[in-house]
């Protein structure tokens, strides 16, 4: 995985003393890249070389607002981090759906929750379609149903069909909360989701997924929780 920082050389530094102690303890391989240049940087981000960007302000770097656009612009998947001494800036960056909001100066275990939740983005399951094993990113499954014997993956380049149980296929994702069950046959993976609009999901690619009655205030409660957490950690 590729992070980049767009700030102060000194936090770029401090940032990856951090990261450095994280891969050593987790044995990951998380890379920090430092961008001096705006324009190099979303050139990268567009190229898809960079998954996640810290944005660090500062009165040489104030305006993270309109940078976040054009990250954004560039690449809609590409995760931003907000990193601020104040917190003027988190209702405009949840707004923007910036992944998190820290303040400066970082503490070290509110990036390595981060780090953590940046990892799974790398996750992957393998299924068995056409004879075939097939490695699936598990950010990119939008959701999956039971239709007949089989389990048809909702991916957001492709939808791929696996003959297995639906208990079978719900165990690789036991201990993952950003996919829930909302009705019988389905499970669906909060981050895709748009909003909640009567009694569906609204996911982002426009699809409509059924909520089940006796659980829909539950559910709408666990996505506004989940939206919090995820954009102000």
């Amino acid at each position: 995985m590729n992070l980049a920082v767009f700030g102060e050389k000194f936090e770029f530094l401090t940032l990856k003393e951090s990261i450095d102690q994280f891969n050593f303890k987790n044995n990951y391989n998380i890379n920090l890249n430092y961008y001096e240049n705006l324009n190099i940087l979303l050139q990268d981000i567009l190229n898809k070389k960079i998954n996640a960007v810290f944005l660090m302000h500062s009165k040489n770097f104030p305006d993270i607002i309109n940078l976040s656009l054009k990250i954004k612009n560039n690449n809609p998947k590409c995760e931003i981090v907000f990193c601020s001494e104040t917190e003027k800036f988190a209702v405009k960056g949840y707004k923007l759906k910036i992944s998190y909001y820290l303040l400066l100066p970082i503490k070290e275990e509110e990036l390595f929750f981060i780090l953590n939740e940046f990892s799974k983005s790398s996750e992957i399951i393998i299924i068995k379609t056409n004879w075939q094993k097939v490695l699936v990113y598990v950010n990119e499954i939008i959701f999956a149903e039971k239709q007949g014997h089989n389990v048809i993956i909702h991916c957001s380049n492709k939808t791929l069909t696996t003959r297995i149980t639906f208990k079978d296929f719900m165990e690789f994702f036991k201990n993952k909360p950003d996919f829930i069950s909302c009705i019988r046959g389905t499970i669906v993976n909060l981050n895709w989701v748009d909003c909640i609009i009567s009694q569906n999901f609204i996911m982002k690619t426009g699809e409509k997924i059924p909520i089940r009655r006796q659980d829909r205030k539950k559910i709408k409660e666990l996505l506004f929780n989940f939206n919090i957490n995820k954009n102000y950690r």
